[in-house]
């Protein structure tokens, strides 16, 4: 797995030019290309978007100026981070109770506004699930996955990403448990790369934070076999990585 490169290049010509600040570094030494990753993923977000669609719970109902304004300030910055490769990142909003908040790798952003009204998310909370969903398109973490599920399959023959789910689906439990290492690094990853990014786009460090508080003390279960570590353990590496967001802020005001 690749470790997030915290680059910032501060520009000083000038008291009036402004700051140039990257902060993802492209992925290098993954399996399959990302366009082969985009096209797998497109058939599981038009089956969930014609889900939507047909129990008429796609589209924003009560929350769609705090989510504009929101994303309107975050597009910017998540754009900046593309270094190259473009997806064309784009906000949608549900009102299925199933569903959270979920990127696709060709920068679909999904989120629920039922999600939003049970957590009570202001716009800090809500700036930091958008920006660590955006983070995991950034850091191309379905082809990371895909890479490491690809070498805990014995045979060595040439296989599709199709290939590497079916595989995941069949022997789910005892793949599971060994991706869980992995599963866990790219939520860190994207925890981490999200309170920058929405830092940027000039939220509060501190008010982000408070989804993960509200959720810890809401007692969020685990299950046995967890994609996410667990609440936790998600705040405490965030809280070590607060005065640097916190002069990522600064510097995105500037």
């Amino acid at each position: 797995m690749r470790c997030l490169v915290i680059l910032i290049l501060l520009l000083a010509h000038g008291a009036a030019q402004a700051r140039v600040v990257n902060i993802v570094e492209p992925s290098l030494g993954l399996a399959f290309t990302e366009a082969a990753i985009i096209d797998h993923a497109q058939a599981n977000k038009q089956a969930l978007l014609d889900d939507a669609r047909a129990k008429g719970q796609l589209g924003c109902a009560a929350y769609c100026a705090q989510l504009a304004g929101v994303w309107r300030k975050l597009l910017p910055v998540i754009r900046f981070q593309q270094t190259g490769r473009a997806p064309a990142f784009h906000l949608v909003v549900v009102t299925n109770p199933d569903i959270h908040a979920l990127s696709f790798p060709d920068g679909t952003v999904v989120i629920s506004e039922v999600f939003i009204r049970r957590m009570q998310l202001a716009a800090p909370q809500l700036a930091f699930v958008l920006a660590h969903e955006a983070a995991h398109v950034l850091l191309q973490h379905e082809r990371q996955t895909l890479t490491s599920m690809l070498a805990l399959i014995p045979s060595r023959a040439q296989r599709t990403p199709q290939d590497v789910y079916t595989e995941m689906e069949f022997n789910y439990f005892a793949m599971a448990d060994a991706m869980s290492v992995v599963f866990h690094h790219v939520e860190l990853e994207a925890d981490e790369l999200g309170l920058q990014l929405a830092a940027l786009a000039g939220y509060a460090p501190e008010a982000q934070l408070l989804l993960l508080e509200r959720s810890m003390q809401q007692g969020s279960r685990q299950s046995m076999v967890s994609t996410h570590p667990d609440m936790s353990s998600r705040l405490r590496k965030l809280r070590t990585l607060l005065p640097l967001a916190q002069r990522l802020q600064q510097v995105g005001r500037e």
